[in-house]
């Protein structure tokens, strides 16, 4: 058995990966990098890409709305990366910039056999920050041996195909701002850049609608569905409330079979669909939208739940909406067919 995919088109059906996720996908690494302006700036502009898909902080707020940066890259060829106007995020005196790196179309099992590493197995980032003063000044900050990683981070893994886990228990609130305590993170290790940089052309992907839950279907099969009326790329939000350590899981796709149930159309070697969220316990309730800034998966028009047994909680369609992207990006948004059916089962 090959757990990273299918080896030919024959065993692309055939082929049976029984290993949770959490064994076949690593981590989410996160970077920090701490600097000093000694003067308030007038200009600052973060250049920035990776192997991999990033998400770029500066002092605790991300510096776009983007998401899914650089993209979809001919990472054997060039590499796009992207301009960000940070002039309002950087402060007088200690500042901190953060990135969290996912697999993407890097190294993630985006292809159709469901193998992993198409361009690489090593996720990187490269950033330079030019900062201009009044007196006309320039400041440097480029990325070097000064930044640190740490894998121990919520997003426990991170893959387009596969889905998301997040742990909420892990409270890194503030982990790209100066007061987060990173003495235990490591340095990185400095490689050098492999191809030629070029900037990107094309439109940025964004969160451009929150489409709300049509209905929540109970199938004959006693599952819970929550049907958004629509094939979607985007992101499910939910509020729930439970004990520390209990587990929502969402699972994606686009119809039901004929007789109602929930069914998993979108098949393959890695090719899960899911979304892990556990709880860390709060008592007033707690928002999945706090791992808002994971680079994670594309869901479908119907989502499965299922949470922990003992998990108490009431769905709604009201707190539940599906954050949907737009963008140049290979992800379609197409309104579902009348009938929410499979008609080949």
């Amino acid at each position: 058995m090959r757990e990273d995919g299918a080896a030919d088109f024959r065993e692309l059906f055939s082929l049976r990966i029984d290993s949770p996720p959490e064994e076949r996908l690593l981590p989410a690494p996160y970077l920090r990098q701490r600097f000093h302006l000694a003067h308030y700036p007038v200009r600052a502009r973060l250049y920035a890409t990776a192997h991999g898909i990033y998400h770029a902080e500066l002092n605790g707020e991300p510096v776009s709305d983007e998401v899914f940066a650089p993209g979809v890259e001919s990472y054997d060829i060039h590499l796009s990366f992207q301009t960000y106007d940070v002039t309002d995020h950087l402060a007088l005196g200690e500042n901190v910039l953060g990135v969290v790196l996912s697999d993407g179309w890097y190294a993630g099992r985006v292809g159709i056999l469901g193998a992993s590493k198409g361009y690489g197995d090593r996720l990187k980032a490269i950033w330079q920050l030019e900062v201009e003063y009044a007196d006309g000044t320039t400041q440097t900050i480029a990325s070097d041996g000064s930044a640190v990683s740490s894998t121990e981070g919520p997003i426990r893994y991170a893959d387009l195909a596969v889905g998301e886990a997040y742990d909420a228990r892990i409270d890194w609130n503030g982990w790209s701002t100066a007061v987060f305590d990173d003495s235990a993170w490591a340095p990185v290790t400095e490689v050098d850049l492999e191809q030629s940089l070029v900037p990107f052309v094309g439109e940025p992907v964004r969160r451009v609608l929150e489409v709300p839950a049509v209905e929540i279907i109970r199938t004959p099969a006693g599952e819970t569905v929550v049907d958004f009326g629509q094939v979607i790329a985007g992101r499910v939000r939910f509020r729930v409330r439970g004990g520390r350590g209990h587990v929502v899981r969402l699972e994606h796709s686009e119809v039901l079979d004929r007789h109602g149930n929930y069914f998993h159309n979108i098949v393959g070697p890695n090719k899960d669909q899911t979304d892990v969220y556990t709880l860390a316990g709060d008592p007033d309730g707690e928002s999945s939208a706090r791992s808002s800034t994971a680079p994670s998966v594309a869901g479908g028009g119907s989502t499965r739940s299922s949470p922990t047994p003992g998990l108490h909680w009431m769905i709604r369609t009201r707190p539940i909406t599906m954050r949907r992207w737009s963008g140049c990006c290979p992800c379609m948004c197409v309104r579902s067919p009348a009938s929410r059916t499979s008609p080949s089962r």
